[in-house]
């Protein structure tokens, strides 16, 4: 696998770290920062619609742990209520009129015509990815029986599952990297291919594997990519839908952080 192996970012001059772990955090921590300075734009439309809402996620992912490897199952919440955030953002950023509801993580008003529910889950461990996906059908389910005109997608966020040392990618560009990410992808869908292949509720139309880990060309870069599998009963008058989906996604899901490493010391 391609996280299997790690690669660790040389210490700076002016920052010493003592071990390839401290790397990581630090890198991690870069990442995360990024992440949340994206949120800012969009806090404020977001906070004005639903303020409760709102405040109450800002106030959970407030209460993480300070760097990624000190997660567990009691403190997780946290990171997994910022990845409906960042979808959010993600989403947001490139058009898309995004509700955090009581519905669904995510309430997205597609061009296309019926509002779109999105369930996000961000398994702790690969061998519960299975059922995530499960679950998180049961739940679209239940609740696009109370909205009829609904369709509904699940979001897989599986960088911590795959990468649970939070290691670098052991590649240079961002060709490598993203090849890299989508063989794990490919291999986790095919694993969990019986989860994905489960006759059910038909206007849920498709599940997203989202993953994201740093590499080190010139400076310090993140790669960030979905991957998406159709489920087998979607309506092909439904595809317009994930076509609008894919593309809200696709346009900003490269390189969302830089940050200068040793190779070039001249950058600041």
């Amino acid at each position: 696998k391609a996280l299997q192996n790690h690669h660790a970012p040389p210490a700076t001059a002016e920052l010493r770290l003592e071990t390839d772990q401290d790397r990581f955090a630090l890198v991690w921590a870069l990442i995360e920062a990024s992440d949340f300075a994206r949120l800012c734009p969009f806090l404020h439309d977001w906070y004005i619609r639903q303020p409760k809402i709102i405040r109450r996620k800002l106030k959970i992912i407030l209460g993480a742990p300070d760097v990624p490897r000190d997660e567990d199952l009691t403190s997780n919440e946290p990171r997994n209520t910022m990845f409906e955030l960042v979808l959010g953002t993600i989403l947001s950023s490139n058009g898309a009129k995004v509700s955090f509801d009581t519905d669904a993580d995510l309430v997205i008003e597609t061009e296309s015509g019926p509002p779109l529910l999105i369930e996000c889950k961000r398994p702790f461990h690969e061998k519960t990815v299975g059922e995530n996906i499960r679950v998180a059908r049961r739940r679209l389910s239940t609740r696009l029986q109370r909205i009829p005109d609904a369709r509904g997608a699940i979001a897989i966020s599986v960088a911590r599952s795959l990468n649970p040392a939070w290691n670098m990618l052991d590649t240079h560009t961002q060709e490598d990297s993203s090849a890299a990410l989508a063989a794990d992808q490919l291999e986790l869908a095919d694993r969990y291919y019986a989860a994905l292949d489960e006759p059910g509720e038909p206007r849920i139309l498709v599940v997203l594997f989202h993953i994201l880990a740093p590499y080190e060309a010139e400076r310090i870069m993140v790669q960030q990519q979905f991957a998406s599998f159709n489920l087998p009963e979607r309506p092909k008058a439904d595809g317009k839908v994930v076509d609008e989906l894919l593309h809200r996604l696709h346009s900003g899901e490269i390189e969302r952080i830089s940050v200068a490493s040793t190779s070039d010391p001249a950058v600041p």
